[in-house]
Order: C-alpha cells, then structure tokens, then sequence
C-alpha cells in the first residue's frame, strides 16, 4: 500500500464527488450511529472486504494525498440551517476509537479495485470480423473467446492464470472490441462479488449504464432532519447519485420497447434474464456470463513476446485498416506511367518519358507490397 506521501491526487479547483470510505475494526451498525450522532447523512454498510464503510458526497479540496482525505475532505453535514461539508473522517474515526490513520480511502488504495474470484464478464455485439486478440500492456498468457448466436458476438476475455485483473482492466479489454471493426456498439455485463454492472458502449468508450450494488446499503442521517428542507434534498440527491433507479439516458438504441426497458432497469436487486431480454440480446447471453454455454467458442491469443519482437506487436486498427492514402498515391503512379505509355515516346521528352516509367514500376511494387501486407495482417488477426 502506498504512503500518504506516494499518492497524490490532482484537482483544479475545489469539487464535490461521492466518496467510499472504510474503517476496519469497526462495526456496520456502531458507524452508523457514529454518522447520525454527528449530523452527516452517508449511507452505511459493509464492503467486500467485511468492512464497516461509509458512502457519502464530499468536497474534494484541491491536491489531496491519502492523509489530506482522511483529514481535509469535508464529508456532507446537516442541520437545521441547512448543510455544509466540515465534518471529517478523523472525526468518525475518533467517535469510533479506531486511529484515523487507518481509515482506507478506496480511490487512493492501489490494488484496491482488483476483481474478487467469481467475477464474469461478457460483452454482446452484432457478428462482424473484427480485432479479437488481446491488446495492449500485461496480456500475456491472456486470450479472448468469441461466440456466436443469432447474429451476435458474445465475447469474453480470460487473463493469464493466476493473474487477477482490474475492472477497468477487463473493461478496457472487452469495450476496445467495438473501436476495432464493425458495428461500433455493444453491452457490456460484469458481475462480481459486490456488484452488477450492465453498460452501453460505443466505439469503445462506455456511453452510460446502469449499477446494482450486491447490497443496497440504508441512508443514515438523524431523525429530526426530514423537518429540514436543505436535508431532504440532500437524501434525495444521494440516494438518486449512489443507486440510480434507471437508465433512461442510455441504451436508447437497444430493444423494442422502451417501457420494458426502462423497468427492467429500475429493478433492485437485478434481474439479468429480464435486462438482457428488454435490451433485445440473445438468451444465450446468460449462459455464457455463468460459464455453462456449449456454443462453441473461436480463441484470439494475446500476440507472443517473439513475434512482437519479430515483426512488431499487431496494431488492432491497422489489422482492420487498408492504407488508402499510400494507396491512392501508388494507383496515380500507375496512371500517370500508364497514360505516358499511351501518348508514345515521341509525344513527351525523353527525361518525362523514362521518369514517368520508373514510378510507374515503383508505384506497382509499393500497391503490391501494401496488398500482401494488409492480407497478411488480417490473416494474423483472424488467426
């Protein structure tokens, strides 16, 4: 774990954000009464690692290292004049008799967004020949498995044994499928432990989604704050933030029917077989996000050490990509020697003539050496 001092975060100005923080040693229900005795509103449960956490909006001042959010970060407060953000997690920590240097700040602990065992993940778009192998850094020993079914990919990616990847690791790999050929959209689903993840993405950027948290964790606040105004709002706006209740301003361009789709996605806990069927996806789906499919399934290997350095690591857009520009530049070469040959040695001087020749052959090797290279590298890409 990084010190206080190795991990800093960058902020231009003074911003509020949903914060996760946990104090092990504690109980759940003791943080919870902690949070209500001192006028914060946060909601209050225990993460996957059992320990008791809190979720909360919090102004995020400026450059912060780990010990900055543990004492700087002013955590959301209420009372009777409204709200403000000065309370702190020493504070919490002090009620509960635990050192605030042990409270655990999620965003700042590396390896912390690791992916518990169990997880799954699989990414469902429209069947097209498209870059399947595993790219980037650290996939060695990796590979990704293609099914298909009623016109659509179902696609999962498999890292190197032993290795326990990111989310935005397994994310990153799946989502990118969409920039590399083809229909350029796609759902994702990732489930773990903790949570549900269903996300519409596009050109392999996420264009929006929706999250189930395993457990739906309560709003704490004090009693007497449903009499203030300012506090309702604020419950409001957190409960909106922490868990929203639909996806309406995403996947749009999924499913028949919008009704269907926007109930399955107000649903809690989830119910996946209903998502994946108002997103209009095949059923087969399902069975391939819980390892059961018999589909048989193609395997794209993440490109070997020796070949990378034999011939250079595979670009997945270039595998996709003709060269149009050099392309175009040869066939005028072409042309240009072809239109020269046509006219006859008399018709231009003799410099032009054997100028215009030499091109013209130089311009036919570089079309035919673009040809056998593109051929070759989907050849490798399907391969």
């Amino acid at each position: 774990m990084s010190t206080a001092h190795e991990v800093e975060m960058s902020r231009s100005r003074d911003q509020v954000e949903i914060v996760q923080l946990a104090f092990p040693g504690a109980q759940a229900d003791e943080l919870a009464e902690v949070v209500r005795s001192l006028g914060g509103v946060a909601r209050v449960g225990t993460d996957e690692k059992r320990r008791a956490a809190i979720v909360t909006f919090a102004q995020l001042r400026g450059r912060a290292t780990v010990e900055d959010a543990r004492t700087r970060w002013g955590l959301v407060r209420v009372g009777r004049d409204g709200f403000g953000f000065d309370l702190t997690a020493v504070e919490l920590a002090d009620r509960l008799g635990i050192p605030g240097s042990g409270i655990v700040v999620d965003a700042f602990e590396p390896g912390d967004d690791r992916l518990g065992d169990g997880w799954r993940a699989v990414l469902v778009l429209p069947a097209h020949e498209r870059e399947y192998r595993p790219l980037g850094k650290d996939v060695a020993g990796s590979h990704i498995e293609v099914r298909e079914a009623h016109g659509w990919h179902l696609v999962t990616w498999v890292p190197a044994a032993g290795a326990t990847p990111t989310e935005d690791h397994v994310v990153g790999q799946l989502a990118g499928r969409t920039a590399l050929g083809g229909p350029d959209r796609g759902v994702l689903l990732l489930v773990d432990s903790g949570h549900t993840n269903v996300l519409d993405v596009v050109r392999g950027e996420i264009d929006g989604g929706r999250h189930w948290p395993a457990d739906l964790w309560p709003v704490v606040h004090k009693g007497d704050l449903d009499d203030v105004e300012p506090a309702r709002e604020l419950v409001a706006e957190l409960v909106a933030d922490l868990v929203p209740q639909h996806a309406d301003d995403a996947f749009e361009g999924w499913g028949a029917d919008p009704v269907r789709r926007r109930a399955a996605f107000r649903g809690h806990p989830v119910d996946l077989p209903e998502v994946v069927a108002a997103l209009g996806l095949p059923p087969e789906t399902l069975e391939v996000l819980a390892g059961t499919s018999t589909l048989p399934a193609t395997t794209h290997e993440a490109t070997s050490l020796g070949r990378a350095a034999a011939g250079g690591m595979l670009d997945a857009t270039a595998a996709s990509r003709f060269p149009v520009v050099e392309a175009v530049s040869n066939i005028a070469g072409i042309v240009i020697a072809a239109v020269v040959l046509l006219l006859g040695r008399d018709a231009v001087p003799t410099w032009a003539w054997w100028g215009a020749i030499v091109i013209g052959i130089l311009s036919v090797l570089a079309f035919a050496t673009q040809v056998w290279a593109f051929r070759r590298r989907r050849s490798r890409a399907r391969s």
